[in-house]
């Protein structure tokens, strides 16, 4: 996902996730479209992993994502946010922090869409 992201020149990538899902922050070009960035770091980090090992031969991303904005007086914390998802994720599930996300942003979203 890192060389994805350095070759659509989104800088000071960080990437940290946990099974269930991925976390990423960086720098978003200027040039780049939001949903055309998202489905080229899906493609490519989808046809990385599928190299990697049979194992991943059917892996695939779910269909959308979230995406926010991040004031640099911020980044620190959100920096700390994405290295700790393990530990975080013992408290949480994925759908309880997105939607805690999304109502702490005030982004409407269909509960259909969180659960699946």
């Amino acid at each position: 996902m890192a060389g994805v992201l350095d070759g659509e020149e989104c800088r000071e990538n960080l990437i940290g996730g946990v099974d269930d899902h991925v976390h990423t922050a960086f720098a978003m070009s200027k040039a780049a479209a939001p949903i055309r960035l998202v489905e080229t770091v899906k493609k490519q980090s989808s046809k990385w992993r599928k190299l990697q090992d049979r194992v991943f031969d059917r892996f695939c991303w779910q269909s959308g994502y979230a995406r926010f904005a991040v004031s640099p007086s911020n980044l620190e914390r959100l920096r700390g946010y994405i290295l700790n998802q393990k530990r975080h994720h013992r408290k949480m599930t994925f759908q309880e922090e997105l939607r805690i996300l999304l109502l702490k942003h005030g982004i409407e979203f269909d509960e259909w869409c969180v659960r699946n």
